[in-house]
C-alpha cells in the first residue's frame, strides 16, 4: 500500500523499459492491481513472485524476524541495482564514490532521483534509506538527520554537506518509541529543509498480540486523504481524529511537496 501511494514511483515502474522476469516488472503488475481497485486485493500471487525474486538474489533472507522496514528497504535497493545494471552504470561502493560515478547516477538513475540522498564529507556517499532512533514527532527525524547531531542514525552523516534531496525520504526506526496512540495527522506538519518542503505520506504500523503474532497495518495518503489499511478493511482517517490503535511505527515515507520558492510564487 505504501508503494502504491507514491505516484512518481508508480510512473517510473509504468514507464520502465526493463524487461520481464524482473522485480521492476513484477512490482508494476502488483501495484497496477492495487491502484485500480479501491478495496485491498488478494496479493498472495504477487507477493510470492516478489519474495521469490528477493530471496533468489540472496539479498533478502526470509525469516520470522523480518520487518516491513527491512522488506521495503530491500525492494528499493534491488530496484536501484536492477536499474543500474540495465543502464550499465557500475558502482563499487555507496560510501566512497568518485564524482564521475556520482554524476552518472544523479543524471541516469530514476530510482536515485526518487529515493536517493547524497552527501560529501571526505568523499561522496549515497543512501536510499535512513534508519533513525525515533523522536517525539514523525517529521523530526528528517531535521535531526540533516542537523547531524545524533550519531545513532544509519548512515551517520554528521558534520556533512548534503548534495542531493530526493522525491521521497524513506525512514525506518531502530527503536519502538514512536507510537500511533493519540496521534493526530493535523499535528504532523511539513518539514522545511534547504528550501524544500517534505510532508508525511505513509507509515507502516506494527501490532504484537498476546500470542506474539506480528500484525501490520498501513497508513497512507491517497490524494488529499489518509486511509488506514488493515488486511481486507480500510477506512479514512480525519486530520483531527486521534488514532486509537497503539501500534509501533516501523517506517515512514515523506514526499517532496515542492521547492519553497515555487510555493511562494504560487
Amino acid at each position: 500500500q505504501t508503494l502504491a501511494s507514491l505516484d512518481h514511483f508508480y510512473y517510473y515502474l509504468e514507464d520502465s523499459k526493463i524487461k520481464n522476469n524482473s522485480l521492476t516488472k513484477s512490482l508494476h503488475e502488483f501495484l497496477k492491481e492495487v491502484r485500480k481497485n479501491k478495496n485491498p486485493i488478494d496479493n498472495q500471487k504477487y507477493y510470492d513472485n516478489i519474495m521469490f525474486y528477493l530471496v533468489k538474489t540472496g539479498n533478502f533472507k526470509l525469516n520470522y524476524e523480518n520487518s516491513a522496514d527491512e522488506l521495503l528497504s530491500c525492494i528499493i535497493k534491488e530496484l536501484f541495482d536492477e536499474e543500474l545494471n540495465f543502464k550499465n552504470i557500475k558502482v563499487d561502493s555507496f560510501e566512497n564514490m568518485s564524482f564521475q560515478v556520482f554524476e552518472k547516477i544523479r543524471l541516469g538513475s530514476e530510482i536515485f532521483r526518487l529515493f536517493g540522498l547524497a552527501q560529501y564529507k571526505e568523499n561522496i556517499s549515497i543512501t536510499l534509506s535512513v534508519f533513525s532512533p525515533g523522536y517525539t514527532k514523525i517529521g523530526e527525524s528528517i531535521m535531526k538527520f540533516y542537523q547531524g547531531k545524533d550519531k545513532n542514525f544509519v548512515p551517520d552523516w554528521s558534520e556533512t554537506l548534503f548534495l542531493e534531496w530526493p522525491q521521497y525520504i524513506f525512514i525506518a526506526y531502530t527503536s519502538d518509541c514512536l507510537k500511533t496512540h493519540g496521534l493526530k495527522l493535523e499535528n504532523e506538519g511539513g518539514v522545511l529543509i534547504e528550501e524544500k518542503k517534505y510532508e508525511f505520506v505513509s507509515a507502516s504500523l506494527y501490532l504484537r498480540s498476546n500470542e506474539g503474532i506480528s500484525h501490520y497495518m498501513s497508513l497512507n495518503k491517497r490524494e488529499k486523504n489518509f486511509y488506514l489499511f488493515n488486511d481486507e478493511k480500510y477506512h479514512k482517517i480525519l486530520p483531527n481524529e486521534a488514532i486509537k490503535t497503539n501500534a509501533e511505527i516501523t517506517y515512514t515515507v515523506h514526499a517532496l511537496v515542492n521547492d519553497i520558492e515555487d510555493l511562494l510564487i504560487k
